[in-house]
């Protein structure tokens, strides 16, 4: 009986931890593609999602290290890559940022030093250029300063006509 009471507890205490990422996993469905949510508790784990379900075993990563969104990967805490504390932009279906570029790569709409990947109208999280880079939309990489509008002193001040 005890063994019971103790499964009971532990699926119980699961839904009420995973409820918001199986928000997160209906937020960030890609069709029938699978990726990886951060969860908004602890950046140390993620969650498999497929098909907007989360599969509900939490992945942890090794110590020093957190779960990039963006990048989809466990990374250390101290790399610019850590995007623990930043909003990551994409991972929505039918997204409207898509619609110039379907099937292509689309500026983060908050930091023209990242861009979004696009495929079939669906957005997946922003990925960041080199150091000293911005992403030209007209080109579909990331360029010079000097090649696309941005505000130099403040890239994250976005022009999105360029």
């Amino acid at each position: 009986m005890r063994i019971l009471c103790f499964f009971v507890l532990l699926a119980s205490l699961s839904t009420i931890f995973c409820q918001d990422v199986w928000k997160l996993c209906q937020e960030l469905r890609k069709n029938s593609y699978n990726t990886l949510v951060r969860s908004p508790r602890n950046c140390s784990i993620f969650f498999n999602c497929y098909a907007g379900l989360a599969i509900p075993f939490p992945i942890v990563c090794n110590n020093g290290l957190v779960f990039s969104q963006a990048y989809q990967t466990c990374v250390f805490k101290s790399s610019r890559f850590n995007d623990c504390n930043q909003a990551v932009y994409g991972g929505r279906y039918n997204d409207p940022l898509c619609n110039s570029y379907p099937f292509g790569l689309n500026r983060d709409p908050a930091n023209c030093r990242k861009f979004i990947p696009c495929f079939n109208h669906t957005s997946f999280p922003s990925m960041a250029c080199q150091d000293n880079l911005i992403f030209n939309v007209q080109l579909q990489r990331c360029t010079t300063l000097g090649t696309t509008a941005c505000n130099q002193n403040n890239p994250t001040n976005n022009n999105n006509n360029v």
